[in-house]
This record gives structure tokens, sequence and C-alpha cells, in this order.
């Protein structure tokens, strides 16, 4: 399993390593990647640098604190025996050049760190996670808070829709094979106005329609389960009649878990109007660590 992991000077992003480490993924390979983004025209990259410019005393002063990083970050690595490479690039925005990497080195995962309870980080979410939630072929991880406890294996919440392509996701997770999970909660929720709805236009239906809603989606949810036995892991089920958002938080509080999954897409702007928006929503405005599955085309 390849993944490119985003680096800088703050801690969540060895928190991201750690995640990494947790899920125990069949023989990863991780790219360390620090970018340090161009202030001056790109033409002028090409040009001989001054020693005494300021922008060239900068640049060496990112460059240096950069391959600190990377060093931190290749130290905790290698307390998870995860075999790693570092690198700096160079370019106009953050989330480009990890893309640009991911692509490279055809990586099955990128994964980031978010400081997202301040301003910082919000703004850094806004402008790093969203181009990677809106752009990314891949499959994304984006850790929010520190695993204080490393050699436990994580709880898990994998909340589906059961769409047809939130179904394909579920091949993405066993080609990830994590197996560090101990235990997953899969995990549908539905309005309670669907219910309503579905009744203004069957009428003529005589049975409990939110008893053959909920069982018919145990049912599915029950499915999916059996596929992801292979992971190694408990399973259990779980549907709700509730906002999908709250209910998220809900199982997550419920049940423990450090991490949610989920399935998208990635198609910009269109996605988050539709089944994509509450995925669209944890990852930038959530407060769990979260696993956003993408399925190969």
């Amino acid at each position: 399993m390849k993944a490119v992991i985003g680096i800088d000077n703050a801690p969540e992003s060895l928190h991201a390593i750690r995640m990494v480490g947790r899920l125990m993924f069949t023989q990863p390979q991780l790219q360390l990647v620090h970018v340090i983004e161009r202030l001056s025209p790109e033409e002028w990259a090409n040009k001989p640098q001054n020693a005494n410019d300021l922008l060239t005393q900068f640049l060496r002063l990112q460059e240096k604190e950069g391959q600190q990083s990377l060093d931190q970050a290749a130290a905790v690595a290698r307390d998870f025996q995860l075999p790693a490479e570092v690198s700096l690039k160079y370019g106009s925005t953050v989330a480009n050049q990890l893309l640009q990497v991911a692509q490279n080195t055809q990586a099955d995962l990128l994964v980031i760190g978010s400081r997202d309870e301040s301003a910082l980080g919000k703004m850094l979410i806004g402008s790093v996670g969203r181009k990677l939630v809106s752009s990314s072929p891949r499959s994304l991880c984006i850790t929010r808070t520190e695993l204080t406890q490393p050699k436990e294996p994580l709880d898990a919440v994998f909340a589906t829709d059961h769409s047809e392509y939130a179904s394909r996701c579920v091949d993405t997770l066993l080609q990830l094979a994590p197996k560090g999970l101990r235990r997953l909660t899969i995990m549908t929720a539905y309005p309670r106005e669907m219910v309503r709805s579905m009744r203004s236009f069957m009428p003529h239906v005589p049975t409990d329609i939110t008893k053959w809603l909920e069982e018919s989606l145990n049912t599915q949810n029950q499915k999916i389960g059996e596929r992801l036995k292979a992971l190694g892991c408990e399973i259990q089920l779980k549907v709700m009649a509730q906002d999908p958002d709250s209910a998220i938080d809900e199982t997550m509080q419920k049940t423990g878990s450090k991490l949610l999954i989920m399935g998208a897409q990635g198609h910009g702007f269109l996605e988050r109007l539709t089944t994509g928006s509450h995925t669209f929503r944890q990852a930038v405005a959530g407060k769990h660590s979260v696993l956003i599955l993408r399925s190969p085309q």
C-alpha cells in the first residue's frame, strides 16, 4: 500500500503518520512530502539567486525547517516500522504538489493532518483539504486527533448510503486491507422526512413503511458486513432514523471510534449538492478523523 503524507512543522502531520501506523496496512510504502510554496513569481525560479537577497534567505530558512520536519516525520515512521522516503517539493500550492507526487508514485492513499481547532487550521483545511477532497482520484485520510494509545487496535465507523458507488468503495477498503481495526460499525441513516415523503406517494401500501425501510437497510448493512469480515475485525450494524451527520456524530461518540470511513466520488461542487454532501461536510468541517474511499473508475 503506497501512501503520500503531507508533512509540515505542526504536530498534526505526525498524527497522520501514527494513524497510518495504527491501521497496519499490508506492505506500506510511505512518501513523506514537505511542500515549500513559492513566494516569488514562477519565472524567477530559474534566475541566479543572490545569497543576500531577502527572498533567498527566507527560502533557505524554509528549506532548513522543512528538512527538520521531514527528519522528525521519518523518525515517527521508523517507530512504526514503516518504510518511508522523504522529499522537499516546491510549487504554487501544497495540494497540487501532493496530488502530483501521488500521481507519479501511483499512490493508493493521500494523508494529511488537520488542525481545524484554530483559525489557521480552518484556513488550511480550506485551501488544502478542500482541494484534495474535491480533486483527488485517490483515497484520502484526514486526521484530526492524536492517538494516545499507539499500540491498541482502532475502532471505526463505516458510514454508507448504499449507493452503487458506496458499494464499490467497500472493494477499495478491502484492497487497502487495514489490519489494525478492532471493531467496525457499519451504519446508515435516513431522515425521518424520507418516511413522510414515501407515505405521501405510497398511501396504498398497508405495511409499516418505517419497519420495511429499516429492515431493508439492515439487510444491506449485513451484506456489507459479510464482505468486510475479511478485515478480521468485529462487525457491528446500525440503522438510524435521523439526519446522517448527527447520526454519524452520535455513533462515533457512543462507539468510541477514532476513524470515520466514507465513500465519495470527488467531482467538485456538484457532488456537494448530491449524495456526497455529507462526506464533504465531514471532511471539511467535521470533527472526526476521516478516511474517504475512492473507487477506481
